[in-house]
C-alpha cells in the first residue's frame, strides 16, 4: 500500500487571507493569556481583601473536575499532541511518521470507499456547522445570555476560552506548516492542515456549552443535551476526514487540542469561582 505524498499548498485566497492575519496570532494569543491571568491575579486579590475584611466569599457550587484528575489529563493531552506533531512533521523519516501516514492513508481510503446517498451532503452540513460563521454567532449568543444572566465571571472565561483555541490552532497550523490532503478541493478548504481547527473548535465550543447548561436544564435532560453534543462533535470531526479536508491524524490533533483547553478551562472556571 503506497503511502500519500504531502502536497503543495494551494495558494488561494482564502489561505492569502490567512495568511496576513496568521503572523499577528502569536501576539494576540500572548496578549490573551496575560489578560486571562491577570483577571485571575485581580479576583483572588478580591478574594483575600474579602477574607481580611472578614466578608464571606459568594457561594459558588461544587468543584466537579478537581485538579487531581484534570493535571494528568492535561499532562497526556499535551504529550499526545507533541507526538502527533512531530510525527506528521518527520513524515517518512521515523518509524512513527510511517506509522501515522499509514493511518491517514486508510482513512482515506475508506473516506472515497463511502457511497452512501446523501451521506456527502451530510458531511457538509456537519463542516458548515464547524465553522467559525456558525459558531462565531453561537459563541456571541451565549455570552449575552451569560451577562443577561449576570455571570459576567463566566462570559469572559467563555469567550476567552474559545478565542484562545482558536489562536492557538493558528499558531500551531503555521508551525507545524502541513499541507492539505491532495484530494481536497482547493476552492473550498484552503491553508494549513494540522491541527483541525473544525475538530478543536467543536469540542471545546460544544463541551463548554454542555457544561454550561448544567445550570439552565433540569437534571433529568443534562444526559440528552450531553449525548447530542457529543454525537455533534463526533459528526463534525468525521466531516473532514469524509470530505477528505483533513488528514486523520489532523482531526485528532484537533480534538486533543480541544479537550486540552477543554478541562484547562473547567479547572480554572471552578477553581477560580471559590475565590
Amino acid at each position: 500500500m503506497s503511502v500519500p505524498a504531502e502536497p503543495t499548498l494551494p495558494q488561494t485566497a482564502a489561505a492569502q487571507s490567512a495568511s496576513v492575519f496568521d503572523p499577528y496570532a502569536p501576539w494576540l494569543l500572548a496578549a490573551l493569556l496575560l489578560l486571562a491571568a491577570w483577571g485571575l491575579q485581580r479576583r483572588w486579590q478580591r478574594a483575600r481583601l474579602r477574607q481580611r475584611l472578614g466578608v464571606a466569599a459568594p457561594e459558588a457550587p461544587a468543584a466537579q473536575l478537581r485538579w487531581s484528575i484534570a493535571g494528568p489529563v492535561l499532562i497526556v493531552c499535551a504529550l499526545l499532541i507533541t507526538v502527533l506533531a512531530w510525527g506528521v512533521t518527520a513524515g517518512k523519516a521515523s518509524a512513527l511518521g510511517q506509522r501515522l501516514q499509514g493511518w491517514d492513508e486508510t482513512a482515506q481510503l475508506w473516506a472515497q470507499s463511502l457511497t452512501l446517498p446523501g451521506l456527502h451532503e451530510f458531511a457538509v452540513l456537519l463542516t458548515d456547522i464547524g465553522r467559525g460563521g456558525a459558531l462565531v454567532p453561537l459563541i456571541g449568543l451565549v455570552a449575552l445570555l451569560l451577562l443577561r444572566r449576570q455571570q459576567s465571571f463566566l462570559a469572559l472565561v467563555w469567550i476567552i476560552g474559545c478565542a484562545t483555541n482558536g489562536l492557538t490552532v493558528r499558531v500551531l497550523k503555521n508551525f507545524i506548516g502541513r499541507a492539505r490532503p491532495p484530494q481536497a478541493p482547493t476552492d473550498a478548504f484552503a491553508g494549513l492542515s494540522f491541527p483541525s481547527g473544525h475538530a478543536a473548535s467543536a469540542l471545546l465550543v460544544f463541551g463548554l456549552l454542555i457544561w454550561l447548561m448544567q445550570d439552565w436544564v433540569a437534571p433529568s435532560r443534562r444526559v440528552f443535551w450531553a449525548v447530542l453534543g457529543a454525537l455533534l462533535i463526533t459528526g463534525i470531526a468525521a466531516s473532514r476526514v469524509i470530505l477528505q479536508a483533513h488528514f486523520l491524524t489532523d482531526v485528532l490533533g484537533g480534538l486533543l487540542l480541544g479537550a486540552f483547553f477543554l478541562v484547562l478551562t473547567i479547572a480554572v472556571t471552578e477553581h477560580a469561582r471559590r475565590w
